[in-house]
């Protein structure tokens, strides 16, 4: 293997990675933003119920 295709294939890898990272860092996000905004509808359903008994 010369070292222009090992450096190629080093490069491939890297962005790979990065791509991993985004879709990964990204999927964490949203879920969380997802959870944060259940909470927050399930908290306002529990105060709407409150007031109604």
């Amino acid at each position: 293997m010369t070292a222009l295709s090992f450096y190629t294939v080093a490069i491939i890898a890297l962005v790979l990675l990065f791509v991993i990272g985004l879709i990964i860092g990204t999927y964490l996000i949203f879920r969380a933003y997802n959870k944060r905004q259940q909470h927050a509808y399930m908290a306002e359903w529990q105060a709407d119920r409150r007031k109604r008994e």
